[in-house]
Parts: C-alpha cells; structure tokens; sequence
C-alpha cells in the first residue's frame, strides 16, 4: 500500500531484521532524524541565500581550487595580503560542482590541471586541455601531493601560454597531510589508498580508517582533527604560494565546496562531518575567492582541443575509493 511512498528499505525482510535486533531501530531513527534535519536546513539556505555564482564568467587567468576548502579557515590561513571575499559555489562536493558548472559546455580557451579523480569524468572536449596526473598518485597517502600538482601546472603555464588555467588542488581534503595527521596515520592506520584495500583477513582497522569515523567514535579528538585540517590547508597554500610566484596573470585561489567539521544543522541535531552532495550549509557551499596576483594578463585565445589523458573506470574506483567517495 505504501509502495513509492516509503524508502524501499521499509520492507518485510529488513522488519523481520528490527525484529531480532532491536538495536537497530534506533540507528534507523537516527537516519530519519538526520534526514530531516538536512530537508529543513535546504528550505532555510534557499530562502537565505540567493543564486550561486558561474565560476567559468568570473575575471581570471588563472583559478586555483582547494578542494574542500572552507572559506572561515582560508580566511585565518592565507599567505596573501588582500581582501578575501567569498562566493557560492554551486556544488556541495566536486561531482556536483564539475556537473552544474561544466556540463554540456565547451571551454577551449581553458587548460584543467587536476589531481581530484572526478575531472577525467567530464567530457573530453570539454576543455583545451584536461591534466589529471594519471602517473602522480602517491599511494602511501592516497592522494596528489601538492608540490606534485604545483610542478604540472608551471608545466602546463608554459606550455600553453595563451590559455586560462585552473588548478585544482585536493588539499585540505581527505586524507589529511601535515604533522598531525602523520601522528593519526602512525597510531591507528590512517591512510589514503590502502584505506578500502582489505586483503587477508586484515580488519577495516588494520587497514586504515576516515578521520570522520575516528572523531565519531572518539579514537581522534574533535580538536585534533580540527589542526589536521588546518594543516592540511597549511600545506596546500604552501604550494600554491610556490605556484603564484612562478606563472603570470591575474590570479585567483577558491574552493570547488568547503566541508562540514562537526557542525549540527538543527540544535541538538547530529554532527554533520565530511561533505554531501545536495546537502546545503554554509560552511559547505561558501567558498573563499581571493584575487592574490593581477598581471600582466596572458593573451587568452581558444583552439581545439587536444587529446586528453583518461581514466579507466577500475582506476577511477580505486582513487575515489582512497578519498572516501565510495564504500
């Protein structure tokens, strides 16, 4: 009777589940709670905030993003003088922020140098030119390591001299470098690639675990896992500072989404952690923007695009899988 009105988990099978396990209605009231919550904090931000903005139509020769990097902790950790002002992004996580402000578009005067395992997603004609790293992926951190980045995008400067460049850094995102998440790692296995790898018997402890279940079930300290942020950030504009100093135009550093560290959408509500696409809070969705160097200008001109690196869909999986994206 309630077919199409209810999730399709609210079925016989999972009924005769409660049955023997209590336990677990309490884990579904939290979902239903959490589900809520985040229906009622969309109504508020849409009829607070008003349309994001085009990230493609803004004045730049070269954008650089921090991938999960919220405009409050930017603000505190910028190494430039300047004003830092924010925008609103149009995505809550890079799937959404590539999908609402590139799909179905052409950008033939843009070259993307990227380290986040989504942008090889997007068309292959999408841009002059898409750099992914294919080769770069540091597997005893699951991620890009910035210098890494920082070195292709000079690279890609230079060699295309008359295109518009974003730079998209995966730091601050998961898994965090610096000290402090060094020390995490140590202690309780937090790494990066090896996190969903699970091979002999080996638990899903032995094996590496997110700092967002850590600070859950209170291995890690909600501060601490603060200063991982932090310094994950830290390290990150560290080589963007080096990436300023070494290319020309006016230059811009912001965020694809910002992330949740904690905060409750309602009071009393639950912790929100990490990043959810479709999930609208501040800290999520304002981004910082700051202009951190303004010439001379490059000549921008458009061409076709050339033949682009790409991934297989398995080492897609295993890269997203390393970030926490996938289960």
């Amino acid at each position: 009777m309630l077919s199409g009105v209810l999730p399709d988990r609210y079925n016989t099978t999972n009924l005769r589940r409660l049955v023997r396990d209590p336990t677990l209605l309490a884990e579904e009231l939290g979902n239903v709670r959490r589900s809520a919550a985040r229906v009622l904090n969309n109504v508020r931000f849409r009829a607070t905030h008003g349309d994001p903005f085009d990230v493609m139509a803004e004045d730049w020769d070269v954008l650089v993003l921090l991938d999960a990097c919220r405009a409050d902790f930017y603000r505190e950790e910028t190494p430039f003088s300047g004003d830092v002002e924010t925008r609103l992004s149009r995505g809550s996580g890079t799937p959404e922020f590539l999908r609402e402000n590139f799909r179905d578009q052409t950008f033939h005067d843009t070259v993307y140098v990227s380290s986040n395992p989504y942008v090889p997603t997007l068309q292959p004609d999408s841009f002059h030119a898409i750099l992914p790293l294919l080769d770069e992926w540091d597997e005893s951190r699951g991620t890009v390591l910035p210098d890494t980045l920082t070195e292709s995008a000079v690279e890609a400067a230079a060699e295309f001299p008359d295109k518009r460049l974003v730079v998209h850094y995966m730091q601050p995102h998961t898994p965090h470098l610096g000290p402090t998440a060094d020390r995490i790692r140590e202690r309780v296995g937090l790494r990066g690639w090896d996190r969903y790898h699970v091979h002999d018997g080996q638990s899903k402890v032995n094996a590496g675990r997110s700092i967002w279940d850590l600070v859950q079930d209170g291995t890690v300290a909600h501060e601490t896992m603060l200063q991982s942020y932090r310094e994950s950030l830290q390290v990150g504009l560290e080589s963007v500072e080096r990436l300023v100093s070494a290319v020309d135009g006016k230059v811009v550093v912001s965020a694809d989404h910002g992330e949740m560290l904690g905060e409750r959408l309602v009071p009393f509500g639950p912790r929100e952690f990490g990043h959810t696409t479709g999930l609208l809070t501040e800290p999520l969705r304002i981004v910082p923007w700051q202009v951190v160097q303004t010439g001379p200008r490059r000549d921008v001109v458009s061409d076709p695009p050339v033949e682009s690196e790409t991934l297989t869909e398995e080492e897609t999986e295993q890269r997203l899988r390393a970030l926490g994206y996938v289960e």
